[in-house]
């Protein structure tokens, strides 16, 4: 009998994974500064949206 725990595995899509908020973060995921509107790069103007709408935290 093996000492390990034998989980299923959960296989995510490189889409889910950049959907999904990152442990121990504040909840954020990578697609909420990463967006599609800007090419999926971070620009100081989302960044200011950003924090008028106080996801900053």
């Amino acid at each position: 009998m093996s000492a390990l725990v034998d989980e299923p595995s959960v296989a995510l899509s490189e889409e889910q994974l950049f959907g999904q908020p990152l442990p121990y973060g504040n909840g954020r995921s990578c697609a909420t500064c990463h967006v599609p509107e800007d090419s999926f790069t971070l620009t100081p103007d989302h960044v200011t949206r950003l924090l008028e709408h106080g996801l900053d935290r």
